[in-house]
């Protein structure tokens, strides 16, 4: 696949994690006419802008960066900086209440990947903290939380729904923090089964600050981040996967066990999701994945599954509420779950449309979230029909399947 330089500087800042990192790509890339407007605009929309200061600012000749564009990506760094040193000060805190109700917490995603293999805590954005917790510490962890400052927005399709694979959302508004507790790592309405007893027999034991908490094993980490890319919106996260498992590889090294990558990817169902983002890695950073590990995950690999994820599993607006309403039982819960989906709770149209929660203004939105709500629907209704189509062109052009994965990237 033929990459500008603009994606190819992209895809150069997620090889280099340390000072002996070679920077010798990076160094020549910088030298040509590149188009600083586009590269920080991606960069922002990928949610890796402050990693890209993170190793750009370093370099020996980053003067002939144009200094307006290094001032963007050190803005987003400063911002992300802040928000996060916020967040994972929050955490310790939270990890000692847990801790002394009995409760162990792994951390997910960017909690766990800035904890272990990023050497910067703005080096990777943050939009929320996800943790995992045992199915039978649930409402123990749930109760930590509300009695320290977060509330949850729950209408009745949330205390039904119990096939999701977190809580709704926690939040505290005096501090902005948004938490997802999770149970499993697998994604609902998914056909993987991934077996959270094997999962929780590989965690292993960190400290953040003061506070111990546990991680995925490495292994876990690399799984849990392929299949969730592609029940996400993988146009805008795909760059930020490629960087998070570029540095699971980097930091883990040899201790990284591919054969039970393997193993687990088929036993678990996965193997096409992992098999995709490891292709990209292999192929695109040429990170070293075993030869080994590739082949056996292309062997039960399948297109259709591939571009069943990319389209089908993100569901459109229009379709998840038609989802819940469906799912929800009887007449007077169906009204009572529309009615809270039009006026949701205070704290969570304070949350939704970034305003104080005891400002008066909130209310105003009540008006406003009808209108916004329709015209959302109508768009929705737009994309559901163009996504089928698009669904049904892909299975029938009976591509291979790293053609499909490369159409993938090449449309981020």
């Amino acid at each position: 696949m033929k990459l500008c330089d603009e994606d190819k500087l992209l895809l150069y800042c997620s090889k280099i994690l340390s000072e002996n990192s070679n920077t010798d790509e990076l160094t020549q890339l910088i030298q040509k006419k590149l188009n600083w407007k586009k590269v920080v605009k991606k960069a922002k929309r990928h949610s890796i802008a402050s990693a890209m200061y993170c190793i750009l600012s370093n370099l020996p000749n980053n003067k002939l960066i144009q200094e307006k564009y290094l001032l963007e990506l050190k803005e987003d760094y400063l911002d992300t900086l802040g928000r996060n040193t916020i967040a994972f000060n929050e955490l310790n805190v939270l990890l000692k209440i847990f801790k002394q109700a009995n409760i162990e917490v792994v951390l997910l995603k960017g909690a766990a990947l800035l904890a272990s293999v990023y050497p910067d805590v703005a080096y990777r954005f943050m939009s929320d903290i996800d943790i995992l917790v045992r199915d039978s510490d649930l409402s123990k962890a749930r109760d930590c939380l509300l009695s320290h400052g977060y509330t949850q927005n729950i209408s009745p399709y949330n205390l039904q729904k119990k096939k999701s694979h977190h809580l709704p959302p926690f939040w505290n508004p005096a501090k902005n923090i948004r938490i997802e507790m999770h149970w499993t790592i697998r994604i609902s309405d998914s056909d993987f089964n991934i077996n959270m007893a094997e999962v929780w027999s590989r965690i292993q034991k960190t400290k953040t600050g003061e506070a111990d908490t546990f991680l995925l094993s490495p292994e876990d980490m690399i799984l849990h981040l392929s299949f969730h890319l592609f029940f996400s919106n993988v146009n805008v996260m795909i760059f930020r996967t490629l960087y998070d498992i570029a540095a699971i590889f980097q930091y883990y090294g040899e201790t990284i066990d591919g054969k039970l990558i393997t193993n687990c990817s088929i036993k678990y169902g996965l193997e096409t999701p992992v098999y995709a983002v490891l292709f990209l890695l292999k192929t695109q950073l040429s990170i070293n994945v075993p030869a080994e590990v590739l082949s056996q995950l292309h062997a039960k690999s399948s297109t259709i599954q591939l571009n069943r994820m990319k389209v089908f599993h993100k569901q459109t607006a229009l379709e998840n509420v038609g989802r819940n309403i469906y799912d929800t039982r009887g007449l007077k819960r169906k009204i009572s779950f529309i009615f809270f989906l039009i006026f949701p709770s205070l704290n969570y149209v304070a949350h939704k449309y970034s305003l104080p929660a005891n400002s008066k203004i909130v209310y105003l939105y009540y008006f406003i979230r009808p209108f916004h709500l329709l015209y959302k629907y109508i768009i929705s209704a737009l994309k559901t029909i163009g996504k089928f189509a698009n669904l049904f062109y892909r299975n029938i052009s009976n591509q291979k399947i790293e053609k499909s994965i490369n159409n993938i990237f090449a449309k981020r």
